[in-house]
């Protein structure tokens, strides 16, 4: 996936998730109830990921969006067994995702991702 398409949709599921969180603090929840959207983008923006990427890169992006809570929580740093830095911030993790956990499998329509 390009650089600029990865991070157009990473920005753009952040603030979606950012309008989420915004519209349940004055009390519209979303994320339950007949109108889960919520679990809707989550499933678009996994499953839209896991075409181009291995299920080991989707947990990648999982860590960094929920345990690093985009970044907001400490450093982001990722490091292989070796214990060399490996990411350390979105164009990082791009970067590790596209060397590391491509999907070797073709999506059924092409895309220009």
């Amino acid at each position: 996936m390009k650089w600029e398409s990865f991070e157009k949709i990473m920005l753009t599921y952040k603030r979606a998730l950012s309008d989420m969180d915004a519209l349940y603090k004055i009390g519209l929840d979303l994320s339950e109830g007949p109108y889960d959207l919520m679990s809707h983008m989550y499933v678009l923006f996994n499953e839209s990921m896991g075409i181009q990427y291995n299920p080991h890169g989707v947990d990648w992006i999982d860590w960094y969006i929920f345990e690093t809570d985009w970044q907001k929580k400490g450093n982001y740093e990722a490091y292989n067994e070796k214990k060399e830095l490996i990411a350390q911030d979105l164009k990082g993790l791009w970067e590790l995702l596209e060397s590391d956990y491509r999907n070797d499998q073709k999506p059924e329509m092409p895309l220009d991702l």
